[in-house]
């Protein structure tokens, strides 16, 4: 059974690791107008459904449970050679983001621990 558009709302707030009331403001809506959205007891207008599309980069299909697609139709392309992180479906970006700050952690510990003599690959 496909999710509901609170339930939607919840899973990307929660993936992002933002409080309802930080989602609230950068919407321009109050923490609890956001938390009876999330809870199922408030109706969302068309403008918030295209702003929390907005904020989270999705689809307006994807919250209102049309599609589970969180690509939009116009970025597949038959001959696609080369995207825009931003153009990315939320689960892409924040994995993405994930894996840079992985990556940057472990950089900075090597540096810390001597393991490269310069930054220059050819040396």
């Amino acid at each position: 059974m496909s999710k509901t558009l609170a339930e939607r709302v919840t899973d990307l707030r929660e993936a992002l690791n933002i409080t309802q009331g930080k989602l609230a403001a950068e919407i321009g809506l109050d923490k609890s107008t956001m938390s009876r959205i999330e809870n199922g007891t408030r109706k969302v207008s068309s403008d918030e459904v295209i702003s929390l599309a907005n904020f989270f980069n999705v689809p307006a299909d994807y919250l209102l449970g049309r599609t589970d697609d969180l690509i939009e139709p116009a970025l597949v392309k038959d001959q696609l050679t080369s995207i825009r992180l931003d153009d990315l479906p939320f689960s892409y970006r924040f994995a993405t983001k994930l894996f840079i700050d992985f990556q940057r952690e472990q950089f900075q510990k090597d540096l810390q621990n001597g393991n490269f003599s310069s930054l220059d690959s050819s040396k």
